[in-house]
């Protein structure tokens, strides 16, 4: 997680780091493909571990059965990273 975040927040502030994920969302549901990412961040570096460490925490499996799709929740990892609380906790 602290890899990607340092990588992340180097970059831009919250609202381009969301346009810039808000770029691959297919469905405009807040997520992204997890092998979309993984593609992405190993152009900037960052190896195939890393990734999977990082997003651990944002993702999820979304469709019916094994054939389902991981999916980062990217609004909720910026809003994390951006120091927002995140809805539901206190």
């Amino acid at each position: 997680m602290t890899t990607l975040t340092s990588h992340l927040n180097n970059l831009a502030p919250r609202d381009d780091l969301l346009a810039a994920f808000a770029a691959f969302d297919e469905t405009d549901d807040g997520t992204v493909d997890v092998s979309l990412l993984k593609d992405a961040l190993a152009g900037m570096g960052m190896s195939g571990d890393d990734v999977d460490r990082a997003t651990k925490a944002f993702s999820s499996r979304k469709g019916l059965g094994q054939g389902g799709t991981e999916k980062f929740r990217y609004k909720e990892f910026v809003d994390m990273i951006a120091g927002k609380p995140l809805e539901g906790s206190h």
